[in-house]
């Protein structure tokens, strides 16, 4: 099964309303986790890899508070990287 996903400005936004419908506690995921990253961390500068960037939502959450962080999204869908380009600090895209 080869076949490419390819998305639109509104159907990332769809997938991102969605998800959230679907995962009700979806957004405190993303403050777990950084707490998590936190606790092992501390105020040390980290450069993080998330796989399945998606629209950008762990790099949105987590890069304006922890400004020692870098990231670099990986996703198959371009689309999905330029939204999460937009809404983030990451550094660099790859799909």
């Amino acid at each position: 099964m080869n076949e490419e996903i390819t998305f639109n400005a509104k159907m990332v936004l769809a997938y991102d309303a969605n998800t959230r419908i679907s995962i009700p506690t979806y957004d405190l995921l993303f403050t777990m986790v950084q707490s998590y990253f936190r606790a092992q961390l501390g105020e040390k500068a980290a450069s993080l890899l998330v796989i399945g960037a998606g629209g950008g939502n762990e790099l949105s959450a987590w890069g304006p508070s922890n400004p020692k962080w870098t990231f670099t999204g990986v996703d198959p869908s371009a689309e999905m990287l330029a939204m999460a380009q937009t809404r983030s600090t990451m550094r660099r895209v790859v799909y």
